[in-house]
């Protein structure tokens, strides 16, 4: 009977978990991402893109859940520069003048992605208050260009990206309790980009982005 009585209470912990029942959410938010590397990258700073997405969450037991989302996510990366240069203008009688020539530009290279992070959330308190949490990404690109705008008209160029980009994905984050079956989430994440998603053999290239995260979730 005492083995019994044990078994039931190492068992609690599982049946609890089993009850728990799936949350799934929308969230959207600003992402500020940058992109490092070898060469021209070394330039670009972060800019702000933004994203939007479905999510859900399996608690495991009280303290930890399985989350997992599919996102949309724009990352962009930016530099601004400046030029100044002297041309010659010739007029209809054959003489010249000399002329300065100043103006700067901005470059913005724009990633589109399709993202899927997946990590353990861990909660820090009894009452889900707070969490951290930590796992993976991948993600695939399908739209890639650059835009430079400045004294004229804007202009975009296609890149040559590699489609795939994965690393790792780490977040603290807070919940509020709004009713008995809605919840809000408020998160900061970092997707730290370990793929090299430049096609040029002699570069390196990777993304990282930071998410503010605005999260609803509900339960069906």
């Amino acid at each position: 009977m005492k083995k019994l009585h044990l078994l039931l209470l190492l068992a609690l912990p599982l049946i609890s978990s089993a009850q728990e029942e799936i949350k799934y959410g929308i969230n959207a938010g600003p992402t500020f991402s940058a992109i490092r590397g070898d060469g021209y990258a070394k330039d670009f700073g972060y800019a702000t893109g933004y994203l939007a997405g479905i999510t859900m969450e399996k608690p495991l037991n009280q303290r930890f859940s399985l989350c997992a989302a599919i996102n949309y996510e724009n990352k962009r990366s930016t530099k601004k520069t400046s030029y100044n240069y002297t041309e010659t203008i010739i007029g209809p009688d054959g003489t010249g003048i000399d002329q300065t020539v100043t103006g700067s530009s901005k470059i913005t290279t724009s990633l589109d992605y399709i993202s899927v992070p997946v990590t353990i959330k861990y909660y820090l308190d009894i009452y889900e208050s707070y969490y951290v949490t930590g796992g993976g990404f991948i993600a695939y690109a399908f739209n890639d260009s650059y835009t430079i705008k400045g004294d004229k008209p804007m202009n975009t160029y296609i890149q040559d990206y590699k489609a795939l980009d994965y690393g790792i994905s780490l977040s603290f984050g807070t919940k509020f309790k709004l009713t008995r079956w809605q919840y809000l989430n408020i998160e900061v994440r970092d997707n730290f980009g370990v793929a090299n998603i430049t096609s040029i053999d002699s570069d390196k290239i990777t993304t990282n982005s930071i998410n503010l995260i605005a999260n609803w979730q509900f339960t069906l």
